[in-house]
C-alpha cells in the first residue's frame, strides 16, 4: 500500500517494472467519474494526491502494467456502516469506534 503522492509509486515501478506483475495498487483517489456522483463543495477539478505529482501519476498509468483499482473522492467518502453499527461492535474493537469518531469529529470540524 502506497500513501500520499504516487510519486514513490512511479520509482519503485522505474526501478523494477518486473513489480507491475506482482503488484495491485488501490489508489484511494480521483475525482468523482463522470454521471456517477457530484464533487463536493470547493472540490478541484485535479484530486489532491495526484497534483502533488502529475508526471508521476501518468507515468504509473500509462507506462506500466501496473492493476490499478480506483476508489474515487465519492466512494472513500462514503461511509459503509454508520456510527451506531459500529458503537454496537465496540466490544470487539474499541479502536474502531475511536478511529471512526475522531475522523467523524476531523470531517465535521473541517465542514465536509
Amino acid at each position: 500500500m502506497a500513501g500520499g503522492s504516487p510519486g514513490d509509486v512511479a520509482r519503485a515501478y522505474r526501478a523494477e517494472p518486473a513489480i507491475a506483475e506482482r503488484l495491485t495498487l488501490i489508489w484511494i483517489g480521483g475525482s468523482e467519474h463522470a454521471g456517477t456522483a457530484r464533487a463536493p463543495e470547493g472540490a478541484t477539478a485535479l484530486e489532491y494526491n495526484m497534483a502533488l505529482d502529475v508526471a508521476a501519476a501518468m507515468h504509473v498509468f500509462n507506462e506500466t502494467d501496473a492493476r490499478i483499482w480506483q476508489m474515487p473522492r465519492d466512494v472513500y467518502r462514503s461511509a459503509a456502516v454508520s456510527l451506531p453499527v459500529i458503537r454496537r461492535y465496540r466490544r470487539i474493537d474499541n479502536n474502531l469506534l475511536l478511529t471512526t469518531c475522531s475522523f467523524q469529529a476531523l470531517a465535521e470540524w473541517l465542514g465536509a
